[in-house]
């Protein structure tokens, strides 16, 4: 098929120029064939599902036609395409990608461009070639390519490869933004434009496996976009860690080809263990099984994932294997392999607050929860440790606001001025006003927000904060048990089970000031929960009240400390401030950061009092306070996420602040103090400081 000629220049009898039936005839003049799509109406996609995945993308299923949603239906039948297009005269226009073709689609919001300069800048220029403004703001490179060869699924962060089998959207279809795609100028292959070969580095990097046989002799699977994408939102629910489900996924996916890899690969990024180069050759290593592509969405439910049942493609080639259990059925674990392979507690906030949980902040008025909650908000959002704690999976945070938006835009300003930090855009996201989360119309237009604003699930949310519990609930009483119930499962069901992220949910105190306000069914279905008061000095206690599966923590001193908003000012000039939450020196010096063998607690003193001396390696440190050098080095990067602490190198030396800490609390004495000359693994307890006692 040689679909570099110019089209038909002549206009098709009966048809307006201009319409998406006309498009259609001159995309099959010019040598393609066409594959109808929904389109978008009033923002939505016109399939009807108002949870689409991939809105105004994937195939019609036009059933009169034989259309029944997948690339396969593709066609340079012009009867058919007059059929298809007098009943969906808006339909939107995808292309076909024929064996010898390949689509470079480049995403702009994932890094593709600076992934094509990267290649262009290693490996030479791209030759011009037809290419097309995509309605999201990418761009669409055609290639030529050598036929029957398998193809990588992507180039590298937002760049994916579509190659024969796959299919893009077109000129004049609509993107669910508003904006139309359409062929840039002189690009045009409906004016003629050449589809040029693709140079040798490019066809280098394209081709993959070639020699490699399919994982289910003579069955491979071809499935339209919609697809991919429910698959790649199913591996969110599932953990890339754990090796024997992590093959068993990659086992799956390769009955998909290319495409399965790629999104095996994106999926095992999720894992610390990641090897790009281990990766592919465990990929082309895999042995033929029964399983395929499905096992992922079977997999995924038993994480939590709620599968949509979507239409899928039928296999090319061989008998569809036997159907998985069905969504809904009730089953049983046996307990034996449970126990067998228990995983660690997933941290999102070391020792407050996990991973795909839901979590209570409540205090009475003026306790400071708020700023609480945004101190929580901007550290997961930029990774930088919580109070000492470590931010275990940073990511990108959604905040419900109910109150207080000028506010927070200061607290938010301050928190990047106190921790020399500044939030990265794209990274936390404050709602512009409440929401009604008893109304299940409010709650999935939230959950349609993050999924927009997340890339369609691609940069999926670690945390959501709810600020307060009284302003986003909605109609409802929050004494009642049913109401309150009911915000717990949609809560539940549209914010923490699409994306497994944790829930924050700032709430105020009951009449006795000694839990949260309203029904206990709160505090029953929440994983942790934090109490937030103020003591007669001002200052801020954090006194962890339930911690469902792990150890609660000690009650943390904090206070308000102002900080000045640089060239932010009010109408009478004067400088505005707001507050951060920082650790009481005090406190700090009495913060338990480890323990030695025979279980009796290291302190934050004992640490600063060796290191006011000046710099001090590790492994020195380990021997003076009696413990190990994996726990010393601990120890230190929690104390330097403290801002008590600074590294150069394997050394350690306290900070200016710690030094005030010390001499505040009388234990700068200790390190000026003569050392003996035997070593002492517990110097501090030679002293009479009443505070270690």
């Amino acid at each position: 098929m040689d679909v570099t000629q110019n089209p038909l220049t002549r206009q098709a009898a009966g048809v307006v120029p201009g319409s998406r039936l006309d498009y259609a005839l001159r995309y099959v003049a010019a040598g393609f064939k066409v594959l109808p799509l929904y389109h978008i109406v009033d923002g939505r996609c016109s399939c009807g599902d108002p949870e689409c995945r991939s809105p105004g993308k994937h195939p019609l299923v036009v059933r009169e036609a034989h259309m029944f949603g997948g690339v396969h239906s593709a066609t340079n039948d012009e009867r058919v395409l007059r059929q298809v297009f007098a009943a969906n005269p808006d339909a939107n226009i995808g292309l076909a990608i024929p064996d010898g073709m390949v689509a470079i689609d480049v995403d702009p919001r994932n890094g593709g461009e600076d992934t094509i300069d990267a290649l262009q800048a290693q490996c030479g220029k791209l030759p011009d070639t037809a290419m097309q403004l995509t309605g999201g703001g990418g761009q669409h490179y055609l290639y030529r390519v050598p036929a029957g060869v398998k193809l990588v699924g992507r180039l590298g962060p937002g760049v994916d490869v579509k190659g024969a089998g796959g299919y893009i959207v077109a000129e004049p279809s609509t993107h669910t933004s508003g904006t139309a795609y359409v062929w840039e100028a002189s690009s045009d292959p409906l004016a003629g434009a050449e589809i040029a070969s693709a140079p040798a580095w490019l066809i280098d990097r394209l081709i993959a496996g070639e020699t490699s046989a399919p994982t289910v002799p003579g069955t491979v699977y071809t499935v339209p976009e919609k697809t991919l994408d429910e698959l790649r939102q199913a591996l969110y629910f599932v953990d890339p860690d754990d090796r024997n489900t992590w093959i068993r996924m990659g086992q799956a996916l390769k009955t998909l080809g290319e495409p399965g890899f790629a999104l095996w690969d994106e999926y095992s990024q999720r894992s610390t263990k990641y090897d790009a180069t281990d990766q592919r050759k465990r990929w082309d290593g895999f042995a033929a099984t029964q399983t395929n592509y499905r096992a992922v969405f079977v997999e995924a439910q038993r994480g939590g994932w709620l599968n949509p049942l979507s239409r899928e493609a039928a296999p090319v080639g061989g008998a569809v294997p036997a159907a998985q259990p069905t969504r809904g059925g009730f089953r049983f674990d046996d307990v034996a392999e449970l126990v067998a392979d228990i995983k660690p507690i997933q941290w999102l906030v070391r020792d407050y607050i996990e991973q795909d949980s839901l979590v209570l902040i409540y205090g009475p008025p003026g306790s400071a929860k708020s700023f609480a909650a945004v101190d929580f908000a901007a550290c997961v959002a930029t990774g930088h440790p919580w109070q000492g704690h470590a931010i275990q999976k940073p990511g990108p945070v959604f905040y419900l606001a109910g109150e207080g938006h000028n506010g927070l835009a200061r607290r938010f300003r301050a928190w990047e001025v106190a921790h020399d930090t500044q939030i990265p855009n794209g990274m936390l996201w404050k709602s512009s006003g409440a929401a009604q989360l008893l109304v299940e119309e409010s709650v999935i237009a939230v959950a349609d927000a993050i999924w927009e604003l997340s890339g369609k699930g691609e940069r999926p949310p670690a945390l959501i904060v709810i600020d307060t519990l009284a302003r986003n609930f909605g109609p409802g009483d929050e004494n009642s048990t049913a109401d309150m119930s009911a915000f717990i499962a949609a809560v539940d069901k549209y914010l923490i089970q699409p994306w497994r992220c944790a829930v924050i949910i700032v709430h105020h105190s009951g009449h006795n000031q000694d839990r949260a306000r309203g029904s206990s069914a709160l505090k029953a279905a929440v994983d942790a929960e934090h109490e937030i008061t103020r003591d007669e000095a001002g200052n801020v206690i954090v006194k962890t009240t339930k911690m469902k599966d792990a150890e609660i923590p000690a009650d943390m001193m904090l206070r308000l400390k102002g900080v000045e908003l640089p060239g932010v000012f009010d109408e009478d000039g004067a400088i505005v401030t707001s507050a951060v939450l920082e650790p009481c020196e005090d406190a700090v010096m009495s913060t338990v950061v480890g323990a030695r063998p025979d279980k009796t607690p290291i302190l934050a003193r004992d640490v600063l009092t060796l290191l006011a001396r000046g710099w001090v390696p590790y492994s020195e440190i380990a021997r003076n306070i009696d413990t190990s050098k994996t726990q010393a080095t601990r120890i230190c990067k929690k104390l330097e996420g403290l801002g008590l602490l600074e590294a150069r190198g394997g050394e350690y030396a306290v900070t200016d602040r710690a030094m005030q800490a010390l001499s505040q609390t009388g234990a700068l004495l200790v390190a000026s103090a003569p050392q003996p000359a035997r070593r002492n693994p517990r110097p501090w307890m030679d002293t009479d400081d009443k505070d270690d006692e």
